[in-house]
């Protein structure tokens, strides 16, 4: 399903809507965020709306340098597993001040583009391995859905601006 999603053409709202509405269900966690880089920070882009505002991340945060670092998901289980660094603490740490038991990058061209945050699962059960490469798949894949939504934005947008435009001439134009 969540492959049926990133191959279809989608704005960028409704593309992170889909995925992460797929995944929610797929995996049976309580909540999903997706945050996307925006110059020097990550801004939550899904959910729209919530009530303390949109979550945003620095670029230098704990857990987005853990991710870049590491290139696989992180939850409480791999920190543990992980060697017990000052910043996989930090990213843990941060993990478990957003209510979030994984968090897994999302990566393009070499470099973090975007992080999603799984909240605990609501049968109570950890995120297994399987489950934690199958999410970091999907996520890689997730990162060229999101090239190709912003192009088909970018596209939409220049219609739209070519037709307001054309509707609002005085003069008459030819086109040879």
């Amino acid at each position: 399903n969540a492959n049926r999603i990133l191959h279809s053409i989608n704005t960028l709202d409704e593309l992170l809507k889909r995925f992460a509405e797929s995944i929610a269900e797929a995996v049976g966690a309580d909540r999903v965020t997706i945050l996307l880089s925006e110059r020097n920070s990550f801004l939550q882009h899904y959910p729209p709306n919530s009530d303390s505002g949109p979550l945003n991340l620095a670029a230098n945060d704990p857990l987005v340098t853990t991710l870049d670092k590491h290139r696989e998901p992180l939850g409480s289980e791999n920190i543990q597993r992980l060697h017990s660094a000052s910043m996989l603490k930090d990213a843990g740490r941060r993990l478990a001040e957003l209510k979030s038991a994984i968090a897994v990058g999302i990566y393009s061209k070499a470099k973090v583009e975007g992080v999603m945050l799984l909240g605990p699962r609501l049968s109570g059960r950890i995120y297994g391995a399987t489950e934690q490469d199958t999410l970091q798949i999907l996520c890689n894949q997730l990162a060229v859905a999101l090239e190709n939504a912003r192009l088909y934005t970018q596209v939409q947008d220049g219609k739209i601006y070519n037709d307001i435009l054309l509707d609002n001439l005085v003069s008459g134009v030819i086109a040879a």
